[in-house]
């Protein structure tokens, strides 16, 4: 059981039982206590819903002589080959979010929701 707690604290605190933190039910609490996890997340989820057939993302880990240590998000460059391709009459991106713990769903669909519907 320790494993399953620790595995579940890692997308966010609130998701361990045994730490007395409070799981965030709303958006609003969310953001008081926040998760890297969840944020990034989030920033995905915004890319996607923001253009239909959006560039995929990568992680980019800053340089050694440089002052930051956060590695970002970043789109591939829009000038990598890639075939035209006409999205007018195209649907909206599908979004699929994966989490192996059942348990963190409420969270997750909490977050997601709030970005998808209300951002």
């Amino acid at each position: 059981m320790f494993y399953l707690n620790v595995r579940r604290a890692l997308l966010h605190p609130g998701c361990n039982p045994t730490l007395g933190l409070p799981e965030p039910e709303s958006l609003e609490d969310y953001q008081k206590m926040p998760s890297r996890k969840v944020d990034t997340m989030v920033q995905i989820i915004k890319h996607h819903l923001a253009k239909t057939c959006a560039r995929p993302l990568k992680l980019v880990t800053p340089p050694p002589q440089s002052d930051s240590s956060e590695e970002v998000i970043v789109a591939f460059e829009e000038n990598m080959e890639r075939p035209e391709v006409d999205v007018t009459d195209m649907p909206p991106d599908r979004i699929i979010i994966y989490s192996f713990f059942i348990g963190n769903f409420p969270l997750i669909e909490q977050v997601s929701h709030s970005v998808i519907y209300f951002a």
